[in-house]
């Protein structure tokens, strides 16, 4: 998707492994980009483009939770 932040981080190769932490088959988590409003503040981004859960697909709403197993682990 055109203008879309995240997508546009998704693409550029040399950010992908400066902020990013985790990547599964459906999200990826990373770091804030400076300046992070908060010490160890992590993003849990789509790896498609979407809008929230209303356009999740189902494999995607299934994998969210153990996303946020993942996520809680990191801390």
């Amino acid at each position: 998707m055109q203008n879309c932040g995240v997508c546009d981080h998704h693409r550029s190769a040399s950010d992908q492994f400066n902020y990013e932490i985790v990547r599964t088959t459906h999200w990826v988590f990373r770091h804030h980009p400076a300046p992070a409003p908060l010490l160890g503040w992590l993003l849990l981004d789509s790896r498609r483009h979407l809008s929230g859960p209303i356009d999740f697909q189902p494999d995607e709403a299934a994998s969210w939770g153990k996303a946020m197993q993942i996520g809680s682990g990191l801390v």
